[in-house]
């Protein structure tokens, strides 16, 4: 087993959220087909990422990286919906920074679909890649509905652990 596929499942997941929200703002750049921006990020974007650094970058859980991707499309209309709803009055996720919005499609996605991930570690994981592409308020606004969102579909587990 490599250096890097040895590194812990935590940073495996965290690269996975960040690769994914990238995939998805590229999805809806591109309108290039799933597949294709599928591989694209997996067997290229990754590995000439990877290749260009003088740190070790971790590379993505791939099976969480693809559940994320994949699923957001599938349920886009209901995560479009839940995440409108989640907003301040008079904003919906159409007027949003394509970037903002794709994290926060994700973040919706995981808090209604992946029940094995405790909904503080997705609220604070989406946090992280927010804070990643952006330095103003923006990580704050992703707490905000995500944590709406969570009182919503798993209000029970966030006073757990």
């Amino acid at each position: 087993m490599s250096e890097q596929e040895n590194q812990s499942t935590p940073r495996r997941r965290s690269a996975s959220r960040l690769l994914a929200v990238q995939a998805l703002y590229e999805l809806e750049v591109s309108k290039a087909p799933m597949d294709d921006i599928l591989l694209e990020f997996l067997q290229k974007r990754w590995e000439t990422q990877a290749g260009e650094s003088d740190d070790p970058i971790t590379p993505p859980d791939k099976g969480l990286f693809l559940k994320i991707v994949r699923g957001v499309d599938e349920k886009r209309e209901a995560i479009t919906e839940m995440v409108d709803n989640a907003l301040v009055d008079g904003w919906v996720s159409s007027r949003l920074e394509l970037v903002l919005k794709n994290i926060l499609f994700a973040g919706s996605f995981e808090l209604l679909e992946l029940r094995d991930i405790p909904p503080k570690v997705i609220i604070s994981e989406y946090m992280d890649v927010a804070k990643a592409f952006f330095e103003g308020n923006e990580p704050k606004k992703v707490n905000g509905v995500l944590d709406k969102l969570a009182h919503v579909l798993r209000d029970g587990e966030l006073n757990e652990g």
